[in-house]
């Protein structure tokens, strides 16, 4: 007497035992890891001094371009503008977060105490317009944009809720 056969997957699906042994061993990888590996580097290597100088342009830094205009570099992803109206102020790119943005903002109240009157989004990649509620706190700055930047916003914002709920 023989045993029943056992029934086929059909073509192309995989089995599911490697699956799950795959996901099994990749779970247990990070298990008890604490603090993140240390960077693999040989005893008494040093960056290339190319690379370090390229390092010190990020510092954190307002740079001044004219008398008007100034340039957060650093602070964030992506760079922030200052540009000053005789009444008031333009920021232009707000950076990824309300916090990075609330640093940038104190930085150019060292340099103006106009108020902010606009914000500009250059285009609506995250780290360009997240940032907005450090700038614009209490929601009164005109916001400018192209018109397919604020769907594309929405959409980003619909994949990502928790950054629309800090935002």
């Amino acid at each position: 007497m023989s045993s029943p056969r056992p029934e086929r997957r059909p073509r192309g699906r995989p089995h599911p035992l490697p699956c799950v042994c795959l996901a099994a061993a990749l779970a247990t990888l990070g298990c008890g890891a604490d603090e993140p590996p240390a960077p693999v580097v040989p005893d008494g290597a040093e960056a290339h001094p190319a690379i370090v100088a390229q390092s010190a342009e990020f510092e954190p830094r307002v740079y001044r371009v004219t008398d008007r205009v100034h340039v957060a570099v650093g602070f964030a992803l992506a760079n922030s503008i200052l540009i000053e109206g005789d009444a008031g102020a333009v920021i232009v790119d707000v950076t990824e977060s309300v916090e990075t943005a609330r640093q940038i903002r104190a930085a150019f109240a060292r340099i103006t105490a106009k108020p902010i009157r606009a914000l500009v989004y250059t285009h609506n990649h995250a780290d360009h317009v997240f940032g907005g509620g450090g700038f614009a706190p209490d929601g009164k700055s005109v916001v400018y944009t192209r018109d397919t930047d604020t769907a594309d916003v929405y959409m980003i914002e619909g994949l990502f809720p928790e950054v629309e709920e800090t935002r």
